[in-house]
């Protein structure tokens, strides 16, 4: 937060949840976000649109060799642009994939039960390392459990062992934003997908945001 003062993560904690039965359903949704972003973007367009904007801001420092998408939402919204599938085999990843291009922003669903003691985010030093050989680039925003890094932000990588499955019973649903998006946005934000993975999944969902100040639960 020292890095990025206005940052802000909201988190939502999905537990005892059924992550197939309605697989079918929450994949029509995301069919329908794919045509508005068939509508909305193209090539030209991706890199200059107000919300992906100031991730590029973020990531400048990463230098030429960082890769070419920098955030989940953008990753997503470039496989659609080449017509890509991005059909998931489990609901709760429909669902956020749904929201993410809905809303554009990056929006990623963990595997709770992977996870490894404490769910941290941090910025790179520069020696972290992402399998056997290759390490972060100093600065990047990333986020780890207690044995190994997870994910990164502004470059954006995910662990394999954190993908959801049919059989997954939790989930760690998180959404770090800069401005332009307001708090109350995020908030909004994270109570449509807290429903609407409640309406799909069942299950209990907790919600919160990280801050710069504290740590805000969200009821």
């Amino acid at each position: 937060f020292r890095k990025y003062p206005k940052l802000r993560v909201g988190f939502i904690l999905a537990t005892g949840i059924d992550n197939k039965s309605k697989k079918k359903e929450a994949s029509h949704l995301l069919k329908d976000a794919t045509r508005y972003i068939h509508l909305t973007f193209n090539k030209e367009t991706v890199h200059n649109h107000h919300l992906l904007s100031p991730w590029n801001s973020a990531r400048a420092h990463l230098g030429k060799k960082a890769h070419h998408y920098h955030t989940s939402v953008e990753s997503l919204i470039k496989k659609m642009l080449k017509r890509t599938s991005i059909t998931a085999s489990d609901t709760v990843t429909s669902l956020t994939n749904y929201m993410s291009l809905r809303h554009v922003l990056p929006i990623s669903a963990d595997n709770f039960r992977k996870i490894d003691q404490q769910f941290t985010y941090s910025v790179a030093t520069g020696r972290e390392r992402i399998g056997v050989l290759k390490t972060l680039k100093k600065g990047a925003l990333y986020h780890q459990d207690g044995s190994s890094v997870l994910g990164t932000q502004l470059d954006y990588w995910k662990s394999p062992k954190m993908k959801l499955s049919a059989k997954s019973t939790s989930a760690l649903i998180h959404i770090p934003v800069l401005p332009p998006v307001l708090a109350s946005e995020l908030k909004a934000v994270m109570k449509e997908t807290a429903n609407l993975i409640q309406s799909f999944c069942g299950g209990t969902v907790e919600t919160f945001v990280l801050h710069k100040g504290k740590k805000e639960k969200i009821v």
